[in-house]
């Protein structure tokens, strides 16, 4: 249980599951030479997705404000309950940094 809570809580940037043989998740398969090409597969096809979605997430400068915004919320997370999330801002198409 430990292992799952610290992959919780420092989760690998990708990560691959055998459901049948692994439910409950604990083997990450992710980065391992055996399972290279279904991971440059999946993570095509994410991506594909990603484009077609129009996942603003896709655009670096938007997910970097995104993310430093998750960490200022994380550093004070409880303190400051009147906190207003600005990600909806920048995640519109053309806004953040440098945009309208």
């Amino acid at each position: 249980m430990r292992k799952a809570y610290d992959t919780w809580d420092n989760a690998p940037p990708e990560e691959i599951y055998d459901l049948e043989d692994d439910p409950h998740e604990f083997n990450n398969l992710a980065g391992r030479a055996e399972y290279a090409e279904v991971q440059q597969r999946l993570r095509a096809e994410l991506e594909a997705w990603q484009h077609e979605a129009g996942d603003p997430l896709v655009d670096p400068q938007k997910l970097a404000q995104l993310t430093r915004e998750q960490d200022e919320v994380a550093a004070d997370y409880g303190k400051n309950k009147a906190y207003t999330w600005r990600y909806h801002q920048h995640l519109r198409s053309g806004s953040g940094p440098g945009g309208p």
